[in-house]
């Protein structure tokens, strides 16, 4: 199994950038998780538009490396969260709150479909392999 040492997640290094996509994977996660509490919406935009900064900030830089397709994935799938979550609460709305028996369901095959890639690209990473 493969570890990371986070004191590098800011290196500008082979070593940096395996730190930082295992951090970025496991955030991204930890957003989705939390979008099922009360606080969601914060979660989610703050949460969402942090990790999508960071990671596209840094996959130019690690573009010859497996870790720029890993961050370019982690940036990809976020905002495909970000604009998701923002048709299914507009949906929600504009039906005055009768939708969310619409959204609820469709947000939880979502969020599925979310941890999969996720995971799928956490499983790749600790193989070494690009995504």
């Amino acid at each position: 199994m493969a570890t990371f040492d986070v004191s590098k997640t800011f290196d500008r290094s082979p070593e940096g950038y395996h730190a930082l996509t295992w951090v970025l994977y496991i955030c991204s996660l930890g957003v989705a998780v939390a979008t099922l509490g009360e606080i969601s919406g914060t979660i989610l935009l703050v949460g969402c538009v942090a990790i999508i900064l960071l990671a596209r900030t840094r996959k130019e830089e690690a573009a010859n490396t497996v870790y720029g397709s890993h961050l370019s994935n982690i940036a990809t799938v976020m905002t495909i969260a970000l604009v998701v979550a923002a048709i299914l609460l507009a949906f929600t709305i504009i039906t005055f709150g009768i939708g969310i028996l619409v959204t609820w369901p469709a947000y939880v095959l979502f969020l599925l479909w979310l941890g999969y890639r996720l995971v799928r690209g956490m499983m790749r990473l600790n193989d070494g392999l690009a995504y």
